[in-house]
Order: C-alpha cells, then sequence, then structure tokens
C-alpha cells in the first residue's frame, strides 16, 4: 500500500471474544489499519460462562497462535455426566481427545472472561491498537465515506472512523443505530427457557466432569469444573414447555433487577435434593452471578454502507447450540480478511468488502442457527415421565457410543469451506 495513502481508521463496538477476534486479524493484517475498540464496562469484564471453540474456529484460533494458552486456562472438564436424584450416574460422555472430533465437552473450553482477558492481552500493546473502557457510542452518522461517531461519556469528542463494527452482544445498544427499525423487528427469538450462571465455592468430593439433574416443570442443576479450583461453575435453568411460553414471573424478576431474579431462583429451586441447597447458598454470595433468557438473533443483514454487525450482535445461534463463539471468532477472521482486501488495494468500496463478509460467511451461520428438533425442551422435560424418558434415551446414547456424533463443530467444518486470505497463514 503506498504510504501517502491513510490507515483505514476503524472502530470496534465491544471488548467481547468477537470484538477481540477482530482486533487481532486486522492489527496482523499487511494493510495499515488503526483499531480503537470502544467497552462500555469500565474494565474487562470477569463473569460468563463456560464456552466452546469448535468446527473451523479450532483452525481460526491455531493459526492465531494461542491453542496452548487456551489449552492452560481452560476449565479441565473431563466430560458430562447425567445424574439422578442421589447422585448416581445415569450417563456419562467423556472428551474424545480429538480436537477434530468433539463430544459435548470440547476440548477447548474455557470460561468466556479467560478467553476474552487473553484476547486483550495479546492485542493491547500492538501497534495501531487502542482500547477504551467505561464508554459507549452514543450516535452514529453516515458520511459521504465514513461515520461520524458520538461517544456516550460526553468526555471525547465526536470522531470519524472509516468503518463502525457493533460486536457488543446480544443485547447490543450499537444495532438499533445501524439498522433501521423495521428490519429489528422479529429478529430477536425467544426460545423457551430461562437460565442462571455464577460461581460457588468448591470441596474435595468436586469432580472434574460436569453433572446435569433434571426436575419436573423443566428445573436443570448443573455444576461443572473450574480452571480455578477454588471455584466451581453453578447453572440453573427454567425451560419452559414450548418456544412461544413466556414466564410470567421470571419476566417481571428480570425486569426489576438480581435480587428478585434470585428469590424467585430460590423460590422454584428449594428443598429439591442433590446440590441443589449448595448452589443456592452459593447464589447470594457469588459476585458474579448473572441470569438471562434463551434466544437467538436471526438479522436480514448484517451490514449496511461502512457499519456491520459481528458475532451475537448479528447473529446469535443460541447458547444450547455449543457455537456461538466459534461463529465469532470465524466471522471476525472472515471480516478482517475481506476489510483487509479492501484496505490494502483501496479498490472498491468498504461497504463492497462488508458485503463480501457477510455472503461468505452466512451459509455456516445459518446451519450453526438451526435448532436440534425439540430443543431446548426435549432435554429438559416437564414432568417426572418425561424425565424417565430422557434417561432412557440417554443410557441407549451411552452404551451405544452414539455421543460420538454431538459435535456440532464437525457438520461445520465438513461443509463449509474458510476462504483463504494469504497474509494470514
Amino acid at each position: 500500500m503506498p504510504s501517502s495513502s491513510p490507515p483505514l481508521k476503524v472502530l470496534v463496538v465491544g471488548a467481547g471474544i468477537a470484538g477481540t477476534t477482530l482486533t487481532f486479524w486486522l492489527s496482523k493484517s499487511p494493510a495499515v489499519i488503526e483499531i480503537t475498540i470502544l467497552e462500555r464496562a469500565p474494565t474487562p469484564r470477569t463473569a460468563g460462562q463456560a464456552v466452546d471453540i469448535r468446527g473451523p474456529a479450532v483452525k481460526v484460533m491455531k493459526e492465531m497462535g494461542i491453542e496452548a494458552e487456551v489449552l492452560r486456562r481452560g476449565t479441565t472438564e473431563d466430560g458430562n455426566r447425567f445424574v439422578d436424584e442421589k447422585g448416581n450416574i445415569v450417563a456419562q460422555f467423556n472428551k474424545t481427545g480429538d480436537s477434530s472430533k468433539q463430544s459435548a465437552t470440547s476440548e477447548y473450553e474455557i470460561l468466556r472472561a479467560d478467553l476474552a482477558r487473553l484476547l486483550i492481552d495479546t492485542t493491547e500493546r500492538r501497534k495501531g491498537v487502542k482500547y477504551v473502557f467505561g464508554d459507549s457510542v452514543a450516535n452514529l452518522e453516515e458520511k459521504e465515506d465514513a461515520v461520524e461517531v458520538t461517544f456516550s461519556s460526553g468526555s471525547r469528542p465526536s470522531e470519524t472512523f472509516d468503518v463502525v463494527v457493533a460486536a457488543d452482544g446480544l443485547s447490543s445498544r450499537t444495532r438499533s443505530l445501524i439498522l433501521p427499525t423495521d428490519e429489528l423487528e422479529n429478529c430477536y427469538s425467544f426460545i423457551g427457557g430461562y437460565c442462571s450462571f455464577f460461581s460457588i465455592p468448591s470441596k474435595p468430593s468436586d469432580s472434574k466432569y460436569a453433572s446435569w439433574l433434571n426436575f419436573p416443570g423443566g428445573r436443570g442443576v448443573y455444576i461443572r469444573p473450574h480452571q480455578n479450583p477454588d471455584t466451581m461453575g453453578a447453572y440453573l435453568m427454567l425451560c419452559t414447555p414450548s418456544h412461544s411460553t413466556r414466564d410470567p414471573a421470571f419476566d417481571r424478576a428480570l425486569a426489576q433487577g438480581q435480587d428478585e431474579v434470585k428469590a424467585l431462583i430460590k423460590e422454584r429451586f428449594r428443598s429439591l435434593p442433590w446440590e441443589t441447597d449448595r448452589l443456592l447458598q452459593g447464589m447470594e454470595s457469588a459476585d458474579d452471578f448473572y441470569c438471562d433468557e434463551l434466544a437467538r438473533m436471526k438479522l436480514p443483514r448484517w451490514t449496511k454502507g461502512p457499519c456491520a454487525l459481528l458475532g451475537d450482535t448479528a447473529y446469535a445461534p443460541t447458547p444450547i447450540s455449543g457455537m456461538g463463539t466459534s461463529i465469532a471468532m470465524v466471522g471476525a477472521f472472515v471480516l478482517a480478511g475481506e476489510l483487509s482486501k479492501h484496505a490494502k488495494s483501496r479498490e472498491g468500496e468498504v461497504a463492497q468488502a462488508l458485503q463480501s463478509y457477510e455472503s461468505v460467511l452466512r451459509p455456516l451461520v445459518e446451519k450453526a442457527q438451526k435448532l436440534p428438533w425439540g430443543a431446548p425442551q426435549i432435554a429438559n422435560p416437564q414432568t417426572w415421565w418425561g424425565i424417565a424418558i430422557l434417561r432412557t434415551l440417554l443410557k441407549v446414547v451411552y452404551w451405544t457410543g452414539l455421543d460420538s456424533l454431538f459435535d456440532p463443530g464437525s457438520s461445520a467444518k465438513d461443509t463449509w469451506q474458510m476462504p483463504v486470505y494469504e497474509w494470514a497463514a
């Protein structure tokens, strides 16, 4: 690129996994690109559930050179167990030990916050990269060849960027500043469930296996190991009978705040056997408690002019798919590759580069967004009779070894061809 050409200025909104992965690849590009990462939280976030790296994202991770560090910071989980009310094992599914054919437990399973922190550490000192915490976008105004950005804090003057990428998650505030209201209608889909997760103190008898116990009413109690030996991950889930059935009490509690959500969870789960009381006690003192509804985001388009949406902001495939993080990482790789082509040659418009990102990635996303039949209701029965049927099916899968077919990343890897960007190798 001629030295007289100005750098491509990119604003990335959100310092989660999608935004930081994009920053990594843009900062590695041979083109001259200046990246500003804007994060609403005052510091890097420390909370979050375990996430998996699967399918094409495994190759992206390896080419980033962070595989060893992901493994070092991993959750240490050896597999999944389904248990009964006394803690007896109903069925157990182990890690495969093969990153190309993973089981329900990924070979690359890591807490969301730990992965985001690793990516921030990897990129924050790179030339042309600037992180800004404690601020967000208040307004976007498209100019002839750029976007003028006004910031919420008021302490920063407005600034013009060649590209704006919204990567601030499923509850993005930036999405509605990019796409018109009519295109956002009916794009957010509730799929019939609510899930809370938090950390609790570990105890010597804790296993390196994640353990799941079902109760009637779509209730699930889940406990899994952390990389930190002093804590365990705790999950309490409530699934409604169908995608269209909401729980009014949960909706009210979520609108009122964390204390009301905890009180409702205690009411719904109190006096249940196994580890339930331990989880409820740990929930009271947890400093990383989070609860939200299960949902997915399907937009008619992910780009508009010089603006693009990335990761959960554009195409959240639901938490139960196991592919959200992987799709975000692959999407960031593709977006960086297409933008780098433009920035290096300065041929064509930024908008064309962004449209190429969408056309290349959409087939993979559409496949990942397809829910398995009956999910999540089939795995969270409403009655003891339903739970008995589920346990019978799990035993069949366990004894026949059919769990080897689970890996949601396998079919994506086999049916979607990841583009090659020579500079990224």
